[in-house]
């Protein structure tokens, strides 16, 4: 059974269809970015392209500025956090989101927006409840 929603961020709009397990996210524009640090890059660029879409992936500081939104994909939270840390990514991106960039985390990505996670002290980019 597939289904189908949109879900409103600030003006952003993402479209979700899901079918049990596979959940396929875009958002309305042309080109859709995926942190590619590490982890489930290339099925999120799959999924992405499939649906008809650009995909780009993002790796460097100088690549926030163009961002229309981005996918954070599932992987090691740790690693990835270390990541932005160490690339300078980390600020620039939560503020970005803090300021309505639409942003879609799926399992580590999840954990990377989390403002707090149970048993563990880590905060990452901290901008989800």
């Amino acid at each position: 059974m597939m289904t189908e929603g949109v879900v409103f961020m600030g003006e952003r709009m993402f479209s979700i269809m899901a079918n049990p397990g596979n959940l396929h996210l875009y958002m309305s524009y042309d080109e859709n970015s995926i942190l590619g640090f590490q982890g489930a890059v290339v099925e999120h660029q799959q999924h992405v392209e499939k649906l008809g879409h650009e995909s780009v992936v993002v790796r460097y500081s100088q690549q926030l500025d163009d961002l229309n939104g981005i996918i954070l994909p599932g992987g090691e939270s740790t690693t990835m956090g270390k990541l932005l840390c160490s690339t300078g990514m980390m600020e620039p991106l939560k503020n970005k989101i803090q300021a309505g960039l639409p942003v879609w985390g799926t399992c580590a990505g999840m954990i990377l927006l989390a403002k707090e996670l149970v048993n563990d002290p880590v905060r990452h980019l901290g901008v989800m409840q």
